[in-house]
């Protein structure tokens, strides 16, 4: 793993998410960053584990993920190995989400309550909007218009298993900027709430 050439995708993924989210001002609304970067974190974190099971090893997909069926037949992605890359591994987004919050010396948000409340909204109305503040566009809708664009830039920086670190990297990024205008530990509540129900979105 070569961190300083996935830093540098995370700089070109971070200003290509600002131009793209900047107001005429020239200004980009924090929360809407936060949930834009975070949101395409959490599927990052989903699409390495599927291209290496599913396409690398030709497994189904029911026998890599736990999926969970909506009444309206809509389909969300669970278990230990999606996990990982968002909380358990050395370089989860979690952790980097957690390294950016200690260099500010800031409390880490509740993640056992964002699990359990992104697991409560599977299928409802509220999934894919963050809780308690407005972004400009649905959690879904940053993942729909922006994944395929931010994929093939961060593919010249990491492999598929990878992409999760560099858009957890945007994240610190992003959160460092953002703390100047809302606490912290807020960015990070956006930003891991996102990142959580974008991991479970089912992008077909």
């Amino acid at each position: 793993m070569d961190l300083q050439k996935l830093s540098l995708g995370a700089n070109e993924i971070y200003q290509k998410l600002y131009n793209a989210l900047k107001n005429p001002d020239g200004s980009v609304h924090p929360q809407s960053l936060l949930c834009c970067a975070g949101s395409l974190a959490g599927y990052s974190c989903q699409y390495g584990i599927r291209q290496k099971y599913v396409v690398g090893e030709g497994l189904d997909e029911d026998k890599v993920f736990m999926i969970v069926m909506s009444k309206d037949g809509e389909k969300f992605y669970f278990g230990d190995l999606l996990n990982e890359p968002v909380v358990s591994a050395k370089y989860s987004v979690w952790a980097l989400v957690g390294g950016a919050l200690q260099k500010i010396g800031s409390e880490m948000p509740d993640l056992n309550e964002i699990f359990q409340y992104v697991s409560m909204v599977c299928g409802s109305a509220d999934f894919g909007k963050v809780r308690n503040c407005q972004t400009g566009e649905n959690m879904k809708d940053y993942v729909k218009n922006l994944w395929n664009p931010m994929l093939n830039t961060a593919k010249k920086y990491g492999a598929d298993h990878e992409i999760h670190i560099i858009f957890g990297i945007v994240l610190q990024k992003i959160i460092m900027a953002c703390s100047q205008t809302v606490p912290a530990q807020k960015c990070a509540e956006i930003a891991m709430e996102s990142v959580v129900s974008m991991s479970k979105y089912d992008l077909k």
